[in-house]
């Protein structure tokens, strides 16, 4: 569910509210909505709509007093929709947008937006097993298998949620490590996360040092797991993960425990 706030005057003398507010209610019992308030022309959603779930959007001052932003767009997979404040309080169901939740199940790709925690699995479809990732994972620590950087143990971690994503960082003795998952809240399970820049992935850039101030990302397109051990208590473990280190790829390994607190 996403909550905007916004404060709107229109040219309709039927309505004068001090709060507003509009739910759009996905009415399917298999289907979902992704879903963006607004009419931009962007390919990526903001959420996903699940069955029987409402998308909320709240304003403040909906009065008559001019302007032209009576229409409020509901942006879908299907097309917009526009709604008119006409009313205080307003709930309608979607018509158009809706996405057979079990279509990606054997498609073998990863579609976490449909509710995917794994390569076909989880959510709507199978349920996972435990993660294969093909390596030895250092304990509490981050490594550089084949590389003249030093291993470094972790020694605390400090969780940053934001409006748009949330940043999780890492402190090592020398070093600092920091992922950036552009999700809107923490899953509610374990599940994988494809590096790269767009809703439903994840960024991680390591500082080499305290004093050196250097700056490396993670390539994208390679993957990482965020395991739940417990409430608001999670991992994030990869292994050989390339590093583009001033044009030498670096491979890396990491198991880096921390609390949502």
């Amino acid at each position: 569910m996403v909550i905007s706030s916004c404060s709107i005057e229109l040219d309709s003398p039927e309505i004068d509210c001090d709060y507003a507010s509009l739910c759009i209610k996905n009415p399917s019992s298999e289907y979902v909505i992704p879903y963006s308030w607004g009419s931009s022309s962007s390919s990526y959603f903001d959420d996903t709509l699940w069955p029987g779930d409402c998308a909320l959007l709240e304003a403040t001052n909906v009065t008559k007093g001019g302007g032209n932003s009576e229409n409020v767009s509901f942006k879908t997979i299907g097309g917009i929709t526009n709604y008119k404040w006409d009313q205080c309080r307003q709930q309608y169901d979607a018509e158009i947008g809706f996405v057979d939740l079990k279509a990606d199940c054997d498609n073998g790709e990863f579609n976490p937006e449909s509710g995917e925690l794994d390569t076909d699995c989880g959510g709507w479809c199978d349920p996972c097993g435990k993660f294969n990732l093909n390596c030895i994972l250092p304990n509490e620590a981050i490594e550089f298998p084949n590389s003249t950087y030093l291993n470094e143990n972790l020694s605390g971690g400090y969780f940053s949620q934001h409006l748009d994503n949330i940043e999780v960082t890492f402190y090592f003795l020398n070093s600092i490590g920091t992922a950036y998952f552009d999700i809107f809240k923490m899953p509610k399970q374990s599940r994988k996360f494809i590096i790269g820049p767009q809703l439903n992935q994840v960024r991680f850039v390591y500082n080499t040092g305290q004093f050196r101030q250097e700056y490396y990302s993670a390539n994208y397109e390679q993957e990482m797991y965020l395991t739940k051990l417990g409430p608001k208590k999670w991992i994030l473990e990869f292994c050989n993960i390339e590093f583009d280190f001033n044009g030498t790829i670096e491979y890396v390994n990491a198991s880096l425990p921390f609390n949502e607190d």
